[in-house]
């Protein structure tokens, strides 16, 4: 903001900024002849009024130029998601809304792991400021995945986690590196955890449970990153039950070995029918996996039932309205 002395010469204000020529000459003549000539008639020059005037119009014209330059960053996010829909984006299908850009409608088919088979709908908001500020992601109330990052109410999503890295160790948003994109992959990755980490392969138990505990600030220890990950939680009761479920195996792994090489079975996913012919020949063995596996049923623990759960309600949603469903998805893509 400037200043115009008395004599009616402009001055720049603090920003160091002047009026464009374009203001100042859109009525024929410059600020400047008002001061060489100050009892002239005001109809020669430019009044404050008619500046301010001006001013303010050229504000309105920068701010639709600031709308139209985040309203082109966006479309370049869906040449992105083209570009790259059969590589990192497979499986994934985002697009904008029929209404506006700035809502974004999709859909997850998980196609391996633990949700395998699952499909869910999400929605993506970005705000007026993106991406200066992030967009919210939320899953379909209709059918919320069982994930300690998700609300299960809400079906809104934490990326906090997901986004830390060793130069970004906090998770936080970073306009100059992260765009909307870059959520929608991090979706993925709810869905697929990195099998790679050697940490996971040191675990007892289910192999596909097991990589779900790099969600778990309680698997973290009390490192920089179980703090980040304590405030990604959305979803404590799966968090928890991951923890009992490390538990479990921690405590039963001894046994459960011993009981399977004895009688030739797998503990845990031994049939009613293949541990009725053991009871015939072993029934204490036959007693023993009985046993645990109800304790692995156990709601609190078996974070793989709740997970099949979540998939067979989505699912479900498909199979029994498929027609709605689609026409659904259709309208909002």
């Amino acid at each position: 903001a400037g200043r115009v002395s008395k004599n009616m010469s402009w001055s720049p204000g603090p920003s160091g900024h002047s009026p464009s020529p374009q203001v100042a000459h859109r009525h024929g003549h410059s600020i400047a002849s008002e001061s060489s000539t100050p009892n002239a008639s005001p109809s020669k020059g430019l009044s404050l009024k008619e500046l301010g005037k001006e001013l303010q119009e050229q504000g309105r014209a920068d701010a639709v130029l600031v709308s139209q330059l985040r309203q082109q960053v966006i479309w370049e996010e869906l040449e992105v998601l083209k570009r790259e829909a059969s590589g990192r984006f497979s499986g994934i299908y985002a697009l904008p809304s029929f209404h506006s850009i700035w809502d974004w409608h999709g859909v997850i088919c998980v196609r391996a792991g633990l949700y395998r088979h699952g499909v869910f709908k999400f929605t993506v908001k970005l705000p007026s400021k993106y991406p200066l500020e992030p967009p919210k992601v939320a899953f379909s109330p209709q059918c919320i995945p069982y994930h300690p990052f998700v609300n299960q109410r809400t079906g809104v999503v934490n990326f906090q986690f997901l986004l830390m890295q060793d130069n970004n160790p906090t998770g936080k948003w970073e306009p100059t590196r992260h765009r909307l994109h870059t959520l929608i992959y991090l979706i993925k990755s709810l869905f697929y955890p990195n099998q790679r980490d050697p940490r996971i392969a040191s675990l007892h138990g289910d192999k596909s449970v097991n990589a779900f505990q790099l969600y778990n600030p309680s698997f973290h220890g009390s490192g920089a990153a179980a703090s980040v990950i304590k405030s990604s939680v959305l979803n404590p009761e799966a968090a928890q039950c991951l923890t009992a479920n490390a538990k479990w195996w921690d405590a039963n792994w001894e046994k459960v070995r011993i009981v399977e090489e004895a009688c030739g079975l797998s503990a845990i996913e031994a049939s009613p029918s293949e541990v009725s012919a053991l009871r015939a020949s072993d029934r204490d063995a036959a007693r023993t996996i009985v046993d645990m596996q109800a304790q692995l049923n156990d709601t609190s623990v078996c974070f793989r039932g709740h997970v099949a759960a979540c998939v067979a309600e989505s699912q479900d949603k498909i199979g029994c309205n498929q027609g709605d469903f689609c026409v659904h998805l259709r309208d909002d893509l």
